[in-house]
């Protein structure tokens, strides 16, 4: 699967808002879905390369992207990319970020980026609000 991400909107394929039904009936229908049971509740799609997390109201706010899966944002790919790269290109666009813990959160975006070694494992995008 193949995302481009919309800050603070979700995907171009998984809009943030959207039910949790209408993804796993509609958008993510014949997936292998695995629920996490936490407060509240994350569906994993671990041979899609997917995590997806919502709010009490059963809306998805929260996309985590890992290989298989594949995402971009502004023509720059992200999972499985150098993460100099990739902080050079997103910093050419004027964005900033944070840095925690193998993690950068480039909060005007909604991105984050997973980086334990030298290039980019996952990618998250966040609903506005969601870390608050």
């Amino acid at each position: 699967m193949e995302l481009e991400f919309k800050p603070h909107n979700g995907t171009d394929k998984l809009p943030f808002g959207t039910s949790r039904g209408e993804i796993r009936d509609g958008h993510l229908a014949g997936k292998k879905c695995v629920t996490r049971r936490s407060i509240p509740s994350d569906d994993m799609y671990p041979k899609d390369g997917l995590k997806l997390g919502y709010n009490s109201a059963e809306e998805l706010e929260f996309i985590e992207v890992f290989p298989p899966a594949t995402c971009h944002y502004s023509g720059i790919k992200l999972v499985g990319s150098s993460t100099k790269r990739v902080l050079a290109e997103l910093e050419k666009l004027g964005h900033t970020t944070e840095y925690d813990d193998d993690s950068y959160n480039f909060a005007d975006l909604g991105i984050i980026l997973y980086c334990p070694d030298k290039k980019v494992e996952s990618a998250s995008i966040y609903k506005q609000g969601y870390y608050d």
